[in-house]
């Protein structure tokens, strides 16, 4: 199964085309997953419980390394955590997180998280946790 209004095209590590998707299963939550012509391509783990997800905010060269580095919302709005991965070497590898993060309010009627570059460089936008 799948989650989310879409998939995302976003450039692999080889600078070919991805398919990025929140994939999920009944009993193991959601993961972040990435695909290529031929099938799976790399994956974050399972969040390892039925009813945990996760929000895509966005993918791009986020730190100036050459890699695609990807952002998510994991488990909003239970643990309100900002997650960063980094695709190497048709590897995710959690390169960081930021508690007190998530996509949206709870209660809104849009998400409210991006990426966005307005000159300085990429930048991730979130919105404050409740907590």
């Amino acid at each position: 199964m799948f989650e989310d209004l879409a998939p995302r095209l976003v450039e692999g590590d080889d600078g070919l085309p991805l398919v990025m998707a929140v994939e999920s299963g009944m009993a193991r939550g959601a993961r972040l997953a990435l695909y290529d012509a031929r099938g799976l391509y790399a994956a974050t783990p399972f969040i390892g419980r039925a009813n945990r997800w996760l929000a895509l905010i966005g993918a791009g060269g986020l730190d100036g390394g050459g890699w695609p580095v990807i952002a998510y919302a994991g488990r909003p709005p239970l643990a309100e955590t900002l997650r960063i991965w980094r695709l190497k070497d048709g590897r995710l590898a959690e390169v960081a997180s930021a508690p007190g993060r998530t996509n949206h309010r709870i209660g809104g009627d849009f998400i409210s998280s991006g990426l966005r570059d307005c000159g300085s460089g990429p930048e991730i936008i979130t919105a404050l946790g409740c907590r």
